[in-house]
């Protein structure tokens, strides 16, 4: 699976392309395998101050897609909710983290930590998913 990863990040920094220039089966695994590291890095603020937050519908599509991750959709788009209301998450990092600097999202902090170690009781074993997925799909062997 690192293979796999490494391969989709080089193409999507990497190429005029970007995400867009992989399957869909391709993002879906790009997208939650990066959601996945980020989180358990840093937890959700991480996860969106950081530019795997520039793929947060993707992201949402992937959890779909992959089934019985429900937890940890409902808990990322809760965090969205929480902190943007409305609006959708800024797809721009720099946007997001101008918004995420401001002294209005020290509380949201403290609410999406609380998020956070839900996410990590929840352990709905996304890496084991994604892995079944590639292999269904013929990403890997």
């Amino acid at each position: 699976m690192c293979e796999l990863w490494e391969s989709l990040a080089n193409r999507v920094y990497n190429t005029p392309a970007g995400i867009n220039g992989l399957s869909a089966d391709e993002r879906t695994v790009f997208a939650v395998t990066n959601f996945e590291s980020e989180v358990y890095n840093g937890g959700f603020w991480q996860y969106f101050f950081n530019s795997a937050g520039d793929h947060y519908r993707q992201t949402v599509v992937g959890l779909n897609v992959l089934g019985g991750a429900n937890q940890s959709r409902e808990l990322l788009q809760l965090a969205v909710r929480l902190g943007f209301g409305c609006q959708d998450l800024p797809a721009d990092r720099g946007t997001r983290m101008e918004m995420m600097d401001s002294p209005r999202y020290e509380k949201w902090r403290e609410a999406i930590d609380v998020l956070t170690d839900a996410y990590y009781d929840a352990d709905e074993k996304l890496g084991e998913k994604l892995e079944r997925f590639a292999k269904a799909r013929a990403l890997i062997k």
